[in-house]
């Protein structure tokens, strides 16, 4: 069940049809199972898939731009944060991919020892 919520967020943001009641209404359905919240399980969701090169950059940093505003950013978690300001620096490099995937690794590695 988690997973389909994350993967219904991250088709939402895609999509460009997210807005403050469906990220709630998916929070609180996400809150009952898991440990941890939404917002750093999706940031790690779209880490995952652009380091394994399923999600392009663009895709992928699209996704995050997405959800912040809507998440809010005065409310939205560290992890999620972290995933957000990582792909935000390269949001003005000619050909990210590459250097964007290195610098994602690092995170999730970091996230992974933590």
């Amino acid at each position: 069940m988690a997973q389909q919520l994350i993967e219904q967020l991250f088709r939402a943001a895609v999509a460009r049809d997210l807005d403050r009641t469906e990220l709630a209404s998916l929070a609180s359905r996400y809150a009952h199972g898991a440990s941890r919240d939404l917002l750093s399980d999706f940031a790690e969701f779209v880490a995952q898939r652009f380091v394994a090169g399923e999600l392009d950059f663009l895709t992928a940093n699209g996704a995050m731009n997405q959800v912040m505003p809507v998440a809010g950013f005065e409310d939205a978690p560290q992890r999620f944060w972290e995933a957000y300001v990582a792909f935000e620096e390269f949001e003005t490099v000619a050909d990210p991919d590459e250097q964007a995937r290195l610098r994602i690794r690092k995170l999730l590695t970091g996230w992974n020892a933590a």
